[in-house]
């Protein structure tokens, strides 16, 4: 009787190994990228909350320089980034953008003329979603 040696070759893969490996490799890279477009998103969503707060901020300490009795109310109705009186908004560049806000100050007084409250609300849209942002202050009469 003879023998019958079977010889395997074992040095490359089969074409099943090979679409099985290249399926759980795209399935890794469609989450790497599906996480990195979000984390995109975030970082933008916060580089427009950071300069809302920076237009709060500024606009907060130029009231504070006015003049007491001169403290009036703008665009006191309600904050709408889409606005087009230009006392109501304000643009900022960043990274070859123009991103623009829409802003409301109240000021009103309480039991004491001395005394004024003053709330600001800066208004953006990023990504079909409207967001805003509110500081409230008291300034006193010197």
């Amino acid at each position: 009787m003879g023998v019958i040696i079977a010889m395997f070759n074992n040095k490359g893969f089969t074409l099943i190994e090979l679409l099985i490996s290249l399926f759980i490799f795209s399935f890794v890279m469609l989450g790497m990228i599906s996480g990195y477009v979000a984390e995109k998103k975030l970082l933008e969503k916060n580089i427009y909350r950071d300069m809302a707060i920076e237009i709060a901020s500024e606009n907060i300490n130029q009231l504070r320089n006015e003049d007491f009795d001169s403290l009036t109310s703008v665009c006191s109705s309600s904050c709408n980034p889409n606005t087009t009186a230009t006392e109501c908004y304000e643009t900022k560049n960043f990274r070859n953008k123009s991103a623009k806000f829409g802003k409301s100050i109240q000021i009103s007084t309480g039991d004491n003329p001395d005394l004024k409250n003053v709330t600001i609300t800066i208004c953006w849209q990023v990504f079909g979603h409207t967001y805003n942002y509110s500081i409230s202050s008291i300034i006193r009469k010197e």
